[in-house]
């Protein structure tokens, strides 16, 4: 999901991953864990069930169909057929020329 800063991705997302989750495995990927906690919040509005997490320092593990995860978390657990087969939601972020993130 790409639009500019404040223009709604979380509540865009949120919505996405309510709808696909009712049938499917969805996982959420972004940059930083930063992102994934402000998700978290608003994936709590939406679905009746916390969204699981994985990251370093944090895993939760609450049965939904919604994953919240790191780009390098997801290699991993991919590998290990955790997160296979799933709609796949990307938080879109862009680097300038001097590597400044931009959402």
């Amino acid at each position: 999901v790409e639009l500019p800063t404040g223009a709604g991705k979380s509540i865009i997302i949120s919505e996405l991953s309510r709808i696909y989750s009712q049938s499917h495995k969805v996982v959420v990927l972004t940059e930083t864990s930063t992102l994934i906690d402000q998700l978290d919040k608003h994936l709590k509005i939406f679905l009746k069930e916390p969204p699981n997490i994985i990251k370093a320092n944090k895993h939760r593990f609450s049965g939904n169909n919604v994953w919240l995860t790191m780009e390098k978390s997801y290699h991993e657990k991919r590998r290990d057929n955790l997160l296979k087969n799933c709609v796949l939601i990307r938080e879109e972020y862009h680097k300038g020329k001097e590597g400044k993130r931009f959402n």
